[in-house]
């Protein structure tokens, strides 16, 4: 359990003073908080919610806010997940989970400035912001990949392409629902429901609902993105399908007329006279050969060879 103390920076202490004015901001495991912390409103409903971890969501009591965080890992498959709870009172910010999922995304504040007498609904929006500070370079070097993906597609590489695009396709999937999920936790805290929010806090979680808007609407350009690389794909694949399909046409309409002088000529009737002939084979021949060079000119006449 490491505790720490809001003034100006966030300062660690040892112990926390409950009858103090001063806001103090806890990480710890849900084991701690399930044996350590008593004496909290709705604690049982949030051991339901760090019971399910799950989904993003955050829910307004009339003395706290409970809810939970799920943070796509984005350096390694997105469905691991990061999944921590938060619980909000006036005084005291829990941040429950293991350690070494807190402690890393907590780091980065730790040499932030904080207004005076900033709430503690303030620096979670602020914990909110920086955790999705890096997310537009993320969705960025998506972008570019399916730019390259495109490019090697239009030269004519060869690639598995199910095996580039549908990793892209499903991570795009899980972080569209993620700032879905922001947006709606943006919005309940923005609700000020209980009154635990002052004017700036829900001013702060009106400019991070945006930003979580604006991220998921990226997300969604590059789903549709994906969609039309994928439909230009399958149009070239059914175009080299169509022209392999006309030559096979073309090859079959110009020998068929040979296997229909094959099929004649092979029946052996007694007395078809060009048997006999000694001029029957070769006449038979150049017939064959008369009749592929005209139906080629014919064809590139019309232009379907």
């Amino acid at each position: 359990m490491l505790n720490y103390i809001i003034k100006d920076m966030l300062k660690k202490t040892e112990d926390v003073d409950e009858s103090s004015q001063e806001k103090y901001v806890t990480l710890l495991t849900i084991e701690e908080f399930e044996n350590n912390i008593t004496n909290i409103p709705h604690k049982k409903t949030m051991m339901g919610f760090l019971s399910q971890l799950e989904y993003t969501k955050a829910q307004l009591f009339g003395l706290c806010i409970a809810g939970t965080i799920c943070i796509p890992q984005k350096d390694s498959e997105v469905r691991k997940k990061i999944c921590i709870g938060f619980y909000i009172t006036e005084k005291r910010f829990f941040l429950i989970g293991e350690d070494r999922l807190t402690v890393p995304l907590f780091g980065r504040m730790k040499e932030t400035q904080f207004p005076e007498n900033m709430t503690l609904c303030g620096f979670f929006c602020r914990l909110l912001n920086l955790w999705i500070d890096e997310d537009v370079k993320y969705l960025q070097k998506t972008e570019n990949a399916l730019i390259e993906l495109e490019e090697t597609l239009t030269e004519g590489a060869r690639v598995d392409f199910d095996a580039e695009i549908l990793p892209i396709r499903r991570n795009m999937i899980v972080f569209q629902s993620y700032y879905y999920q922001l947006m709606n936790l943006g919005m309940t805290f923005r609700s000020n429901i209980n009154q635990m929010l002052s004017e700036e806090d829900c001013m702060n979680f009106t400019f991070f609902t945006s930003r979580t808007e604006r991220l998921h609407m990226q997300v969604q350009t590059l789903r549709d993105y994906i969609v039309q690389i994928r439909e230009s794909y399958q149009t070239d694949i059914s175009l080299k399908q169509s022209r392999t399909v006309n030559v096979l046409t073309v090859v079959s309409a110009i020998f068929l007329p040979l296997s229909l002088l094959a099929g004649w000529y092979g029946m052996n009737f007694k007395y078809m006279p060009e048997l006999s002939s000694p001029y029957g084979y070769p006449a038979v021949i150049c017939a064959g050969i008369f009749i592929v060079v005209t139906e080629i000119t014919v064809f590139k006449k019309k232009n379907i060879l």
